[in-house]
């Protein structure tokens, strides 16, 4: 498929949502705490990791990348935007290819596979950047990021699902919309 028939799979739905979830992205990756060997421990990944459970990896993918990495550019820390665009965006479609919104153990899967994908990815950089030290110092703190992150998107996205149950049917819509579209 090319980049241009790509593109009309987004619709103005998920523009929108995906213009949301950047914020959150941003605000949030801007509440930090600043790492000794670089970098910084936030909450911004929420915004990234709800979108992925909720509405699929390219929402999610889209708004965690553009988000976190405008957030690295806006606190200084322009060095990680080029690699926070690739690492959020693959992370929230590790998330997104395993969950299906509905049941909260997939969620749990999902969001373990995704977040080992996020710190195993950072782990690289930083040991690409700085050396072994500090990637093995960092890791442990990007997984603790992770669990507290985690939480917080699974109580969520619980709360959500359970208040408005057929939020979990736009992934399906839209993947039924695309192969009716598509002829498959």
């Amino acid at each position: 498929m090319s980049a241009a028939s790509r593109l009309k799979v987004l619709n103005s739905t998920d523009i929108a949502l995906i213009a949301i979830f950047t914020g959150v992205s941003f605000v949030c990756t801007n509440i930090q705490v600043k790492l000794p060997v670089g970098g910084f421990n936030h909450i911004g990944d929420i915004g990234w990791i709800i979108p992925a459970i909720l509405f699929g990896g390219l929402v999610g993918g889209l708004s965690g990348s553009l988000g976190c990495s405008l957030a690295d550019i806006y606190s200084g820390s322009a060095i990680w935007a080029p690699f926070t665009l690739a690492i959020k965006f693959a992370s929230a479609n590790v998330i997104a290819l395993i969950t299906n919104g509905r049941s909260m153990k997939r969620n749990v899967i999902a969001l373990i596979c995704g977040y080992l994908c996020n710190a195993t990815l950072y782990f690289l950089v930083y040991l690409w950047l700085f050396g072994i030290y500090a990637a093995l110092f960092f890791y442990p703190l990007c997984l603790l990021q992770g669990a507290v992150v985690g939480a917080i998107s699974l109580f969520v996205v619980h709360g959500i699902v359970k208040v408005y149950p057929p939020i979990v049917d736009y992934r399906t819509t839209r993947v039924l919309r695309k192969r009716i579209k598509l002829g498959d």
